[in-house]
């Protein structure tokens, strides 16, 4: 993320500009020379001295001004012809977040739709926590390496991150005596490589019709051919992928990008502690609560990353059209908590609808409820950090959150009557309130956009 935040238009906001000499008052031309953008230029101007008095005794009506003509000057180009090329950025950028939750969706469709119905609930956790552990873990070591190096290396320190998460998976595999655990395993280091490597309609159309007869074929209560179906996709994926990982290490030195290791182990430690949270959840609501708890938390991982992307769009709009430092920034991080509230509402009313079973009664409704917009909170905040460089901050953020969730679910009373939900509640009401805080803030920086 580093790479990215450097690249940033607004990156160099603030810093006076180097002269050529170091007794060299920096001109408005040295100001243009090194900025990247209105915003970036304008910063530089004002950083010099060169503030609205000074633009208006220039023949300015502000800096912004100014800076609008250097800009001009520096690089003529036709003002529709740049509309045009923000309009198809734009709209790349969110059908790319759209087709990756496409493919996240299906890829957990095909893992869930192979899940033996006879299992214990405990074995089915574990797998499915396996298989999102993997993800998480790929993932860092990709984007990290991505954001660091180059393309090759960071896909050989990924693939290097697959191979141990597959022994892993075989070891699973040969404890719970459940094969299941390698398709969700394989899917898990397949799905990072594919959408980072091979991006397109085709990968989504393909993911998601294979997605779309799995469920159609589990519904129907067609578990062998539902099984052949989701192993032979599970089979080209991984093909498919590894193929693409090889084009990409083919061309890059014998080596992984520094840093892959410690990036791969903060996300192995902010998984676990999400992962500690939720089996606590899972053993104080029961598996069929729970279940509500996990699909409001997938529904919330998979609009997350284009609700982000919208977030994104938003944030260059307002850096295109405004020239102020402050309102700007302050505009561009106003959408967070809309954003937060909207995954928190989408996970709440996917919960409801799962426990909305007129066969059955759950009496930890409430904390089910609770838990799934706990869960909706850490996912938001976890995002806008990740988004925006702070991969440690959201490993600390995640292991204080999931930390407190936890005692506050297993506290008794000295009655030793059974906890009901106050504590949890409370918990859930300060995670919320500190994701929407600091999911406003992540947003105002220029590395979101």
């Amino acid at each position: 993320m580093s790479a990215t935040s450097a690249a940033h238009p607004m990156a160099g906001a603030g810093r006076a500009p180097a002269g050529p000499g170091a007794d060299h008052r920096p001109t408005p031309e040295d100001a243009a020379a090194i900025g990247v953008d209105l915003w970036d230029v304008t910063a530089h101007l004002e950083a010099s001295g060169f503030s609205d008095r000074a633009a208006r005794a220039a023949g300015h009506a502000s800096t912004a001004g100014w800076a609008q003509q250097l800009l001009g000057e520096r690089d003529p180009v036709p003002r529709g012809r740049t509309r045009r090329g923000r309009r198809s950025a734009r709209s790349h950028l969110l059908w790319a977040a759209l087709g990756r939750a496409v493919v996240m969706l299906a890829g957990v469709v095909i893992c869930v739709s192979t899940m033996p119905r006879e299992s214990v609930e405990v074995v089915v956790f574990v797998i499915a926590a396996a298989g999102w552990l993997t993800a998480q873990v790929v993932s860092a070591a990709l984007w990290h390496g991505l954001g660091r190096g180059p393309r090759g290396d960071a896909v050989r320190g990924a693939m290097i991150t697959c191979g141990i998460m597959v022994l892993l998976g075989i070891a699973t595999w040969i404890a719970l005596r459940e094969p299941t655990v390698m398709i969700w395993v394989l899917w898990a280091c397949s799905a990072p490589l594919l959408v980072t490597l091979r991006p397109g309609p085709l990968l989504v159309a393909l993911v998601g019709i294979a997605g779309a007869v799995s469920a159609l074929a589990w519904t129907f209560g067609a578990y062998w051919q539902v099984l052949v179906l989701a192993v032979g996709a599970t089979a080209l994926a991984s093909v498919a992928a590894a193929s693409a990982a090889g084009e990409a290490i083919r061309t890059a030195r014998s080596r992984i990008v520094p840093g892959t290791v410690g990036a791969v182990t903060v996300a192995l430690i902010q998984t676990l502690a999400h992962l500690g949270l939720l089996l606590v959840i899972f053993l104080r609501i029961g598996p069929g609560a729970f279940a509500a708890v996990a699909i409001a938390g997938l529904v919330a991982g998979v609009l997350a990353d284009p609700l982000f992307a919208v977030a994104r769009i938003f944030g260059r709009w307002v850096s295109s059209h405004l020239t102020r430092w402050f309102p700007g920034r302050t505009l561009a991080g106003a959408i967070g908590t809309p954003l937060l509230l909207a995954l928190c509402a989408a996970a709440v009313w996917v919960a409801f609808r799962v426990l909305d079973d007129p066969y059955r009664v759950y009496l930890d409704e409430p904390l089910a409820i609770t838990a799934a917009t706990a869960t909706a909170a850490l996912v938001a905040t976890i995002n806008a950090l990740l988004r925006t460089g702070a991969a440690t901050g959201a490993m600390v953020f995640t292991v204080l959150a999931c930390t407190a969730g936890g005692l506050a679910l297993t506290y008794r009373l000295p009655a030793e009557e059974p906890w009901q939900s106050g504590n949890f509640i409370l918990v859930t009401a300060v995670l919320v309130a500190s994701a929407a805080i600091i999911v406003t803030h992540r947003l105002s920086r220029p590395q979101a956009w």
